[in-house]
């Protein structure tokens, strides 16, 4: 009788900055027979091992923003430009089964992105020092940042940002009005 034993491994390497995380699958069999014979040249070699490997789609991390590289339209291209800035994007967490990633742009305005799984719909929430302006739902296209920042969430190879102090940023409805504010140790 024959007993496969599978071993799964992950492996967290820092690799130019970027998180790669590996999956190392080791097959193997083993017979259940005790037999007093020594082991000889003449068995079977260690069966093969499959490495996978899940590469983010970020190009860079600063902390705890993920720097997701925009492509060049037409007019980009026409005017010549070669490149842009990259969009920093900072993974709040999930909450209530919805995955949260937030862009902030200046001090107060903050763009905060919310999908539960499997993400086919995505709403974003604009606020303004802790208050929401406006709400909107948009449909997940393919190839955009959203998507692959989602994308590395969803595949854990982003950390919820945390400020200096142990607070986490928390996104919340309350009495039908959204909300921003930082909540000390939580978890989510």
């Amino acid at each position: 009788m024959k007993l496969l034993v599978r071993w799964i491994v992950l492996l967290l390497a820092a690799v130019g900055g970027a998180m790669v995380v590996t999956l190392v699958v080791i097959m193997s069999k083993e017979s259940s027979q005790h037999s007093a014979q020594p082991e000889t040249a003449s068995q079977a070699p260690p069966p093969p091992v499959k490495v996978v490997t899940m590469t983010p789609y970020y190009s860079i991390v600063d902390g705890y923003e993920y720097g997701y590289k925009p492509a060049l339209s037409d007019v980009d291209l026409q005017q010549g430009q070669g490149t842009k800035a990259l969009v920093m994007i900072k993974y709040l967490g999930a909450r209530d089964g919805r995955l949260q990633l937030a862009i902030e742009t200046g001090r107060s305005l903050r763009q905060v992105m919310d999908c539960a799984r499997p993400c086919d719909i995505v709403r974003v929430r604009v606020f303004s020092s802790g208050r929401m302006l406006r709400k909107e739902f948009l449909p997940m296209e393919p190839n955009t940042i959203m998507q692959l920042a989602f994308a590395d969430a969803s595949k854990g190879l982003l950390k919820p940002y945390q400020l200096a102090d142990g607070k986490y940023l928390v996104v919340g409805e309350d009495n039908r009005q959204a909300f921003v504010e930082e909540a000390p140790g939580m978890r989510w």
